[in-house]
């Protein structure tokens, strides 16, 4: 066993995240060097989930993405609005500053943590999930 697995083996979650790059899904889906074999081979492993990102509901149903990753997906970040991040980039705040952005990011963050968090940690405060996190714009 390499390096690689035996520090796989000592994990409890292994999490590879995705892009939606149909080049590189192929070569997930039919590995042809050593290198590629070598990742789909943990890809295999029980513990491993994979985050999409820039990933759309319909796109996670896509046959060439299923044949990949199966039922290995465990949360998806959704593609966002390319006016959206201009606008926020040109006001010097980030994209989570909208309510909508924070509250869809605060559901996917969810799936991630309640797989990580013991549940007395997830239910001792009724604050949001990324509360910790500074997304939104400083009211100067």
């Amino acid at each position: 066993k390499d390096l690689y697995h035996e520090i796989c083996e000592m994990a409890d979650y292994i999490f590879f995240v995705a892009e939606p790059d149909l080049h590189q899904l192929l070569k997930i889906a039919h590995p042809l060097t050593q290198k590629e074999r070598k990742l789909v081979s943990y890809l295999g492993l029980e513990k491993v989930r994979i985050i999409g990102n820039k990933f759309s509901p319909v796109l996670l149903k896509h046959e060439i993405v299923e044949e990949c990753f199966g039922d290995k997906v465990l949360t998806a970040l959704p593609p966002y609005e390319i006016e959206d991040v201009f606008e926020s980039q040109l006001n010097s705040s980030t994209l989570l500053s909208s309510r909508n952005y924070y509250k869809e990011l605060e559901g996917i963050m969810k799936e991630i943590a309640e797989l990580l968090l013991p549940n007395q940690l997830l239910n001792s405060k009724k604050s949001s999930i990324l509360s910790g996190f500074r997304f939104r714009k400083s009211e100067s």
